[in-house]
């Protein structure tokens, strides 16, 4: 439920001493005023400082507004590059790229140590939908979750090699809601196949996010237990669309509906 900016400022700050009551079960706030008072004033000045403010109660109704393009796209418009640093929040699917039922490209640019390295490079959605580019056994694995009945699966023909490397996934749409995948390292294919079948409305059925550098919630695949952290090093992960991007005619008439 969204709140009013009355109800949210009506909320009550509470304290805890987490390091001896880590789940928080005694509220120290009436005990300790002025501590309170020190640390909501921190607050409010951390908030500034990092552009929090104003605060926005909404929830729902702010998923209906328009978003600004992002990446440095052309105005007005959706971007058509997308960059993700790891270990960043997730990133909510109504803000996310993309990528249904369009041609795209999900490009990785690492560092794999002398030992090898291992884990998701980028992953969206969970068990019941979704997408994961990764690494595991020192080779290259795309995994197309089709509604948790079918995985469609792409790994590379031979081992990554060690250093600098660009770890590129191609797909290229064929049809409606399908397509061919190709994986690349340093712009030489290593392996490819067809994805039959994708997701046609939503990833992210239970808010799990796009990821970078791990998978959170449940993983897309049972292939790797979440969060299976990238053990090498990102510098970033970008991803560039094209086509025009599919609507969801029902997901848009919701927020519509939301917006009234």
């Amino acid at each position: 439920m969204d709140l009013t900016d009355a109800a949210l400022a009506a909320q009550r700050w509470e304290l805890y001493h987490v390091a001896e009551d880590f789940s928080e079960c005694e509220d120290l706030a009436e005990q300790h005023p002025d501590k309170l008072r020190a640390l909501i004033d921190r607050w409010w000045a951390e908030a500034g400082r990092y552009n929090v403010l104003p605060l926005d109660a909404r929830f729902q109704a702010r998923f209906s507004e328009p978003k600004p393009p992002l990446a440095g796209a052309p105005s007005p418009g959706e971007a058509s590059r997308y960059v993700y640093y790891p270990d960043a929040a997730p990133v909510l699917e109504y803000q996310a790229v993309k990528v249904l039922n369009r041609s795209h490209t999900i490009t990785a640019e690492v560092a794999i140590p002398t030992g090898g390295a291992e884990g998701v490079l980028l992953a969206q959605g969970g068990r019941f939908a979704g997408y994961s580019l990764y690494v595991q056994d020192r080779r290259l694995h795309y995994v197309h979750n089709y509604l948790g009945l079918q995985e469609h699966r792409i790994s590379s023909a031979e081992e990554l090699p060690t250093g600098r490397l660009t770890l590129r996934f191609v797909f290229t749409k064929s049809g409606e809601h399908q397509g061919n995948g190709a994986l690349f390292v340093d712009d030489r294919q290593v392996g490819e196949g067809e994805i039959l079948r994708t997701v046609p409305h939503l990833f992210d059925h239970t808010a799990e996010g796009l990821c970078c550098g791990y998978d959170s919630g449940l993983p897309v695949t049972d292939e790797y237990r979440s969060p299976f952290r990238f053990t090498g090093t990102i510098a970033r992960v970008v991803v560039d669309v094209s086509g025009t991007p599919y609507v969801d005619p029902e997901a848009e008439a919701r927020a519509a509906i939301v917006a009234e």
